[in-house]
């Protein structure tokens, strides 16, 4: 028996603990590359950022907005 638990209280309460996030797709220079961006801690916005140019996106988390989890960002 291994140490870990997998009853489904224990995988249930696992689940919640992660925090939600993003697929975001920078199209930049020379291709393109993905993130996977994480809700800020106080839960109010994401922030991503393009790894070859650096250009900013910011997705605010509030009444409506969008239930889209995949986003594409044109960098340019």
């Amino acid at each position: 028996m291994s140490g870990r638990d997998s009853s489904p209280d224990v995988m249930e309460d696992a689940g919640k603990s992660e925090r939600p996030y993003l697929m975001v797709t920078f199209r930049c220079r020379g291709g393109a590359s993905y993130q996977r961006v994480y809700r800020s801690r106080d839960g109010s916005r994401y922030v991503a950022r393009c790894g070859k140019c650096g250009k900013t996106v910011r997705f605010v988390v509030g009444a409506g907005g969008t239930g889209a989890r995949v986003f594409v960002v044109e960098c340019g």
